[in-house]
């Protein structure tokens, strides 16, 4: 049988004699989970988009189709409108003309235009040398009418006028007052032109204009259809003394004074005649009233005064340049309208052909000697009537048929416009007689 044979435990130490053995008991393995390394780097990846998931673009449908329309539909009519009110046309008109010389044309002009200039004074001191004793009666111009019959009606010197004041005045010579005539269906009374003179001296018969009766006529028909109108202020009329001046003093005094007023009365008169009429110095008649009183305050001291008035002719500038043009019969411009720049600065010669008493009935012959281009009077007003509405080509067709016109050029605002705006104000015309380039539409 067997036996246990145990022996006794010996440590390592002791078996090993020498060595250090170190002896444990087993312990339980603790296993670490790996560290994690370093990520190494790596390529980026490159990412792969999937377009299966996007659908095509999307064809515009019928309603947006439909809203771009209406917004090109109303795009266009905004600029037809626009167009429209701001449309314009613009024509350079080059008109006819010609240089003419007129040495000593002559024209016989009629029917004569009038006008009275209105009365001016000036006065101017002198040295008196004395007084005088004087008694003078007021004198001036009256212009007598015939509204009784178509009969002339003579009236000798003397015949009395007599005012609406009651003052009395006689005719200094002998005149026919013209019987009535019918002008446009009308009846007109016939009238002449007249000295007057008070009846009696005195300033009390020195007055302002006024309406006169016939006596002599008094208690028949012709007492209401004789009348007289002054043409002038009545003036002169003087009793008592007057200073003495020497008579060269007054002379050059006078001579001073009619030439200033002259030139007073022109200027005055031409800021009144009507427009499109011409007023030549040659064409002006003139009458002074001169006064001579003892100056104020001073028996050594004397006032001249001096008050001018009258009447002269006046020629429609248009009727005058179109007769003096048919004394040119080589111009390119007879039996046309014309304008003469320079015919205010003509010099006239007037000569009165026949002594009618009335302005109206007389024929003046007229003596023109000047220079000027005659420029061809374009009616703008009735040019812009045809135009309205056309084109170019039709605008073109226009200008060759307006004898006045030499050439043309036509511009549009905006410039797409083909045809003039139908607004007559839209459409401007400028005149350019000076302009030597042929232009056409």
């Amino acid at each position: 049988m067997f036996q246990d044979i145990r022996q006794p435990r010996r440590s390592l130490k002791e078996v090993l004699p020498g060595r250090q053995v170190s002896v444990s008991r087993p312990k339980k393995i603790k296993v670490e989970e790996p560290r994690e390394r370093a990520e190494e780097p790596r390529e980026p990846e490159l990412k792969v988009t999937d377009y299966s998931s996007f659908s095509e673009p999307r064809r515009p449908n019928g309603s947006r189709l439909f809203l771009f329309l209406i917004i090109a539909v109303v795009l266009i009519g905004a600029v037809v409108v626009l167009s429209g009110f701001l449309s314009s046309a613009r024509v350079i008109v080059v008109p006819k003309t010609a240089d003419l010389v007129f040495d000593k044309a002559i024209v016989n002009y009629a029917p004569v235009e009038s006008m009275i200039f209105t009365p001016i004074s000036e006065s101017v001191a002198l040295v008196a040398t004395g007084q005088e004793k004087v008694s003078e009666k007021a004198t001036g111009q009256v212009v007598i009418y015939n509204n009784f019959s178509s009969a002339p009606q003579k009236l000798v010197a003397t015949t009395r006028l007599e005012s609406k004041a009651g003052k009395v005045y006689r005719l200094v010579e002998a005149v026919t007052v013209p019987g009535q005539k019918t002008v446009s269906g009308k009846v007109v009374p016939g009238s002449v032109e007249a000295k007057i003179i008070a009846d009696v001296a005195g300033d009390d018969y020195n007055s302002p204009l006024a309406d006169f009766t016939i006596p002599g006529f008094k208690g028949g028909p012709r007492y209401d259809k004789f009348y007289a109108r002054s043409k002038t202020p009545l003036t002169g009329g003087l009793i008592g003394t007057r200073p003495i001046v020497a008579e060269a003093d007054k002379t050059k005094a006078l001579e001073s004074l009619h030439s200033s007023l002259v030139q007073k009365l022109l200027i005055q008169s031409r800021n009144q005649i009507p427009e499109g009429f011409i007023l030549y110095d040659s064409a002006a008649n003139f009458e002074f009233a001169d006064k001579l009183l003892a100056g104020s305050g001073t028996s050594s001291r004397a006032t001249l005064t001096t008050t001018i008035n009258g009447s002269a002719y006046l020629f429609e500038e248009v009727r005058l340049a179109t007769e003096l043009l048919k004394s040119q019969p080589q111009s390119n411009l007879n039996d046309l309208s014309v304008v003469l720049p320079n015919i205010r600065n003509f010099n006239v010669v007037i000569t009165v052909v026949n002594q009618a008493t009335t302005t109206k009935d007389r024929v003046l012959k007229l003596t023109v000697t000047g220079k000027t281009k005659a420029i061809a009077q374009v009616d703008t007003v009735k040019l812009i009537s045809a135009l309205i509405g056309k084109t170019k080509p039709e605008a073109a067709s226009i200008f060759n048929q307006v004898a006045e016109i030499q050439s043309a050029k036509v511009g549009f605002s905006p410039f797409w416009l083909r045809r003039f705006p139908e607004d007559p104000a839209k459409v401007k015309i400028q005149l350019e007689p000076n302009s030597q380039s042929g232009l056409t539409p």
